[in-house]
């Protein structure tokens, strides 16, 4: 296993330390500044690789989440941001099924947006929404998995662990039902820096999320 029990459990504690220090965050603020709206958001969506140092690199599938928190701004013009999981990676294959070679790259990413939201339209119970701006994404974990006939093992990847940072494009729309309001997202996320420790070797992440969520 690439990854140690002790490893696993301290940054699985970070990140849940993360997420309530937020939650706790901005439960504090909303008491002070009613313009503040937090909410809870899961997504699905798909992570490749690309740049010069990158083959044939496949779409993986990727599981996100976390808290996020909407400032008010002016009129129809908000800030976003918060702390979410955030992976990338990507597949390689080649070959068949039974003698065939691939490569899945997993990284990790403790993410924190900050977005302009446009309102563009409201009404009672549906608004829409678009959203633009930067995010810092923290390297948490990295590892390949390699599968070559019928066998499987997995490494450290060292080299994979910078910094990096993204630019976010978001289309999304709001449910008033009561209470609660339901969230839906699609948002497109690229790596603007090389993630590779090599300076030499160019490596980004690029992602298509899809996210539902809520806020009261």
């Amino acid at each position: 296993m690439f990854f140690s029990r002790k490893k696993v459990w301290k940054n699985s504690k970070l990140l849940v330390l993360s997420f309530i220090f937020m939650f706790l965050f901005f439960e504090v603020r909303g008491l002070c500044f009613s313009g503040i709206r937090p909410a809870l958001k899961l997504g699905v969506g798909k992570a490749a690789l690309f740049g010069a140092d990158c083959y044939r690199q496949g779409w993986k599938t990727i599981f996100s989440g976390g808290l996020t928190a909407e400032i008010s701004f002016w009129k129809n013009f908000n800030l976003e941001t918060g702390v979410m999981f955030l992976p990338g990676g990507a597949i390689y294959k080649s070959g068949d099924e039974e003698t065939g070679y691939q490569e899945t790259v997993s990284l990790d990413y403790v993410d924190i947006p900050l977005l302009a939201k446009y309102y563009f339209w409201q009404r009672k119970s549906l608004n829409g929404y678009l959203a633009i701006g930067p995010a810092v994404l923290l390297n948490i974990g990295a590892r390949l998995e390699v599968v070559s006939a019928g066998e499987k093992f997995s490494v450290n990847l060292d080299s994979l662990k910078g910094k990096e940072l993204s630019f976010n494009l978001m289309a999304g729309a709001e449910l008033k039902t009561g209470p609660v309001i339901f969230l839906f997202e699609l948002v497109y996320n690229l790596g603007t820096n090389s993630i590779s420790r090599e300076a030499e070797e160019e490596v980004r992440n690029r992602r298509f999320l899809c996210f539902f969520g809520f806020r009261f």
